[in-house]
């Protein structure tokens, strides 16, 4: 007697009705979330190695304004650096 009453109460429905499309789209938020969260991740690393490089190839060439002064692009052609044509 006691196992009907248990095969009695499991084929009762329940009251509580699951709205799986709610459940689906909190899901797909959640991978979204995770996604943009590894991607910001991968960027900011990306960031530091461009920045790390750039630190190094400054440190291994001087910038523009302590180089020796190089003829300007016009002057291979006989402009020099006023403007007049040198003949």
């Amino acid at each position: 007697m006691n196992c009907k009453m248990k095969i009695e109460n499991k084929s009762e429905q329940s009251t509580i009705k699951t709205d799986w499309y709610f459940v689906i789209l909190m899901m797909c938020l959640g991978i979204l979330g995770i996604t943009m969260a590894l991607i910001s991740k991968h960027v900011g690393e990306l960031g530091e190695r461009v920045s790390y490089l750039e630190l190094k190839s400054i440190s291994v060439e001087p910038l523009p304004q302590q180089r020796v002064e190089q003829p300007a692009v016009f002057e291979g052609l006989g402009i020099n650096r006023e403007g007049e044509v040198d003949e």
